[in-house]
């Protein structure tokens, strides 16, 4: 049920994070007050590519539903799953706020 709305979450946030690019600025700032974010993704095209990739993501932590109980190997599988998309998240978050 938590990973249920965890993943719900997720899902919504991502998808109305990219209307946040949409914007049409005409006018650039000044680069010594802007932040530096080619260490999280070069441009926007990249962060795009990653914000599709962690809604696939998504999709795989639901097909694990119902088999963490099968072995050891199972339960540790779908906890890394969990563990590195939420880490990509952040980041894709990280993103799209600071810019």
């Amino acid at each position: 049920m938590k990973n249920t709305k965890f993943t719900l979450f997720l899902g919504v946030f991502l998808a109305f994070s990219s209307p946040l690019f949409a914007a049409d600025d005409t006018t650039e700032p000044d680069s010594k007050y802007t932040w530096d974010l080619s260490d999280l993704y070069s441009d926007v095209a990249t962060w795009d590519q990653a914000r599709l990739k962690i809604l696939a993501s998504i999709d795989a932590i639901n097909a694990r539903k119902g088999t963490l109980g099968k072995s050891a190997d199972s339960l540790y599988q779908a906890l890394q799953l969990i563990s590195d998309t939420n880490r990509e998240a952040t980041r894709i978050y990280i993103y799209a706020s600071l810019n």
